[in-house]
């Protein structure tokens, strides 16, 4: 009778273990159910996204719900014609020495050859972003410096030298 007592513990701790290795051996590594997933998993996930953006045109696909697919059609299109309007590169721009570049609210101005001055009507300036400064009237603007014009007010850039910039956006030289 003793014996049997002493088994009883023992088949517990068993059938306990037993059960707990069913049990994790029943969920798929990446299921929802076991939070770790494995490399073939995400990269799985990964193509199926990467499909579906292809699918699109390029363009991530909104859920529009019950609305009819020419509206969808007409959605993309119209976000492409867009985005093409928009003038995405730098453009080379050589500025001589005694003219002005001149850019409208929001131009992106990078110095990469010769000596310029910020240039601005009002008490504020030209947005120096690699510095995080503002250039005043008159301060030297520093090669390869990253300039966003923030109103279309008459700020820009003056040469000292003939002075090659990359320009992003709408400007004039005067």
């Amino acid at each position: 009778m003793k014996g049997i007592k002493k088994a009883y513990p023992l088949a517990a701790i068993f059938l306990g273990a037993a059960l707990t290795t069913a049990l994790a051996s029943s969920t798929a590594p990446g299921s929802e159910s076991d939070p770790l997933v494995s490399k073939s998993y995400v990269d799985g996930k990964f193509d199926e996204l990467m499909s579906t953006i292809h699918d699109a045109g390029g363009v991530v696909p909104i859920d529009y719900g019950e609305i009819d697919t020419e509206d969808i059609i007409t959605d993309i299109m119209a976000r492409l014609e867009y985005e093409e309007g928009l003038k995405a590169n730098f453009t080379p721009v050589e500025v001589k020495k005694g003219s002005y570049l001149i850019g409208m609210e929001g131009t992106e101005i990078i110095l990469r050859t010769g000596r310029a001055f910020a240039y601005s009507k009002t008490e504020n300036g030209v947005s120096d972003l690699t510095s995080g400064k503002d250039l005043a009237n008159g301060e030297a603007v520093t090669k390869n410096h990253y300039l966003v014009i923030p109103r279309d007010d008459g700020r820009g850039v003056i040469p000292i030298s003939n002075c090659w910039f990359l320009v992003k956006g709408d400007y004039q030289v005067r």
